[in-house]
Order: C-alpha cells, then sequence, then structure tokens
C-alpha cells in the first residue's frame, strides 16, 4: 500500500531536532530503508524548489505536494520529500548560508549516490532548476531509471 510517508513517529520527532546535515541524512536514509524492503521502485521526485519553476517557491511547492500526491495516487511508490523541508530550512539558519548548495551537496547526493532510491522523476520545469539539473546529472552517473512526467501531469 502507497502511503503519503514513510516517516516514523521518532523520525518526525528526529527531523525536530536535526542540527547538521548528517542528521537529516540519518532520518532520511531510516525512511528509505523503510521503503525499499517494499515492492517497486523508490522514486525521489525532483524539480523547481527555490530556482525556476512557477517563479516562487510557494507555487513551486504547491506544484511538488500536487505531483508527489498524484504519483502516489497513481500507486508510485515515491519518497515525500516535504516533510524534511522544514529541517531544511532551520538547518540553513544554522549553516548562516543564504548559499543553497549545501542542501544539494551534504543532503541530496548522499542519498542519489545510495542504494535507496531506484529512480527519479522530474517535474515539468525541472531544466529551469539549479538543483534539478545537478539531480539530473547524479541520477544519470548512477544509472537510476529516469522519469519525466509531462508538462500536464498535475
Amino acid at each position: 500500500m502507497i502511503r503519503e510517508s514513510y516517516l516514523t513517529d521518532e523520525d518526525k520527532k528526529d527531523l525536530l531536532m536535526v542540527k547538521t546535515p548528517a542528521d537529516l541524512i540519518f532520518v532520511a536514509k531510516r525512511e528509505l530503508e523503510v521503503m525499499r524492503k517494499l515492492p517497486g521502485l523508490t522514486i525521489q521526485p525532483s524539480g523547481p524548489i527555490t530556482t525556476g519553476g512557477l517563479g516562487s517557491k510557494r507555487k513551486n511547492m504547491n506544484r511538488f505536494v500536487k505531483t508527489i500526491r498524484k504519483m502516489q495516487a497513481d500507486n508510485f511508490k515515491v519518497w515525500n520529500i516535504l516533510p524534511y523541508e522544514p529541517a531544511i530550512d532551520r538547518l540553513t539558519k544554522i549553516l548562516k548560508t543564504t548559499d543553497s548548495h549545501w542542501i544539494m551537496r551534504d543532503f541530496y547526493e548522499p542519498i542519489i549516490l545510495s542504494e535507496l532510491i531506484d529512480a527519479m522523476a522530474f517535474i515539468d520545469g525541472w531544466k529551469g532548476s539549479k538543483g534539478a539539473r545537478f539531480e539530473n546529472r547524479l541520477g544519470k552517473k548512477r544509472g537510476l531509471t529516469m522519469i519525466y512526467l509531462p508538462p500536464h501531469y498535475v
């Protein structure tokens, strides 16, 4: 059965306590290990959040939510990255940076290069996002199944 999130109550509590990128990865890998044991490909969505897309983080996040929900309704086993966003925002403040490259380098890259993701699904407009282009290169390097969602998927 497809679920919105595979985070346990302990994971959710740990996300509130994240103080380093390593803490964030620890929670993500724990969730992805649960997903890995279930049938089907574990898919990481990718697309514009802070750069590109619909022109604002709020609009991009709204499309991310709709895309993840639609993919889950279509019986895809999608890693829902949205519960991680508040922790990422807090970490950005802790790290005292306006540079979002740390998110790619210190969070998404280790996840994509792990054996815990089988496929990546790219939301329309992904080419306008620096982060999504970075994830696309990594996914191809790792030989992941690459899914390019059609423009009117949501």
